[in-house]
């Protein structure tokens, strides 16, 4: 409900203008310096995931999707804002289930319950990392973890369209810029693996233009994207998740399987 006391209406998720379709916003050109050597987009342009991704900024309780996700704590009773929102507007059904079935949940994994008076069918709990720049990326891996344990869930249930929220939040100290970049890559990743969603919305309260370096309309305009913006093409590069040429899961599985011996030359020669 908004200051004046009227209700927001419903919004159609199905309704949304998908990434495919969005105009891309104009920046001004930067130019490259002579000597500089042009790299390979990562991200190269795919209308056939841009046409499964929308951005919209809204309230994510007035959004009617199959499941809507809701970023909490490890005992599912956060009082974050958005937590709260979505509890209040589920009614006291999704509490009781929350604390009678699905009994806590781990920092970054993802349970799934009903959405009782929400216009999503179901809600999608998940934990995010507290941010500590020691620990930065143990941070970034529960990070991952949360976002993509969401998309399994996604995709174990068959739920054909989700509204995502975005899981790191201020509270927790979690950089916004740095968030976004897996958020975006990690659904990407997902996307270019798994065909069978149909719609993954980003919800958010202010929308920004880092959209455009993973999902974007035209390979020109990302890499051109000017450094007034949210975020500048050269670091995608840089970050942590982008590099990663593999699968998470699977370069995680392989550190585990090494050999004692293995890890002890590994630490030696970081030595």
């Amino acid at each position: 409900m908004d200051p004046l006391g009227v209700t927001a209406p419903i919004v159609d998720a199905l309704s949304l203008p998908r990434w495919s379709t969005t105009p891309v916003p104009s920046y001004e050109i930067m130019s490259q310096p002579s000597n500089s050597r042009r790299t390979e987009n990562p991200f190269p342009v795919r209308q056939d995931l841009n046409s499964k991704v929308a951005l919209w900024s809204g309230d994510i309780t007035k959004l009617n999707t199959i499941a809507i996700v809701n970023t909490t704590n490890e005992s599912l009773s956060s009082k974050g804002v958005l937590s709260e929102r979505i509890h209040r507007a589920a009614g006291p059904e999704l509490l009781h289930e929350c604390r009678s079935q699905l009994l806590g949940c781990r920092t970054g994994e993802a349970k799934i319950s009903k959405g009782y008076s929400l216009p999503a069918r179901y809600v999608i709990h998940t934990v995010g990392p507290r941010y500590n720049i020691k620990y930065k990326t143990a941070a970034e891996s529960a990070l991952f973890s949360s976002y993509r344990s969401v998309m399994k869930i996604v995709r174990e249930y068959r739920l054909a369209s989700v509204g995502l929220c975005v899981v790191n939040t201020s509270r927790r100290g979690y950089p916004p810029e740095d968030g976004a970049h897996i958020a975006l890559r990690t659904v990407r990743r997902f996307l270019e693996k798994f065909s069978d969603i149909d719609l993954v919305v980003f919800v958010v309260e202010n929308a920004d233009e880092v959209r455009l370096i993973y999902f974007n309309d035209e390979v020109e305009e990302a890499e051109e994207a000017c450094a007034t913006n949210v975020l500048e093409t050269s670091s995608v590069g840089k970050h942590a998740f982008t590099a990663m040429a593999g699968d998470h899961d699977q370069l995680t599985r392989q550190r585990l399987q090494r050999s004692t011996s293995e890890m002890h030359t590994i630490q030696h020669e970081r030595v």
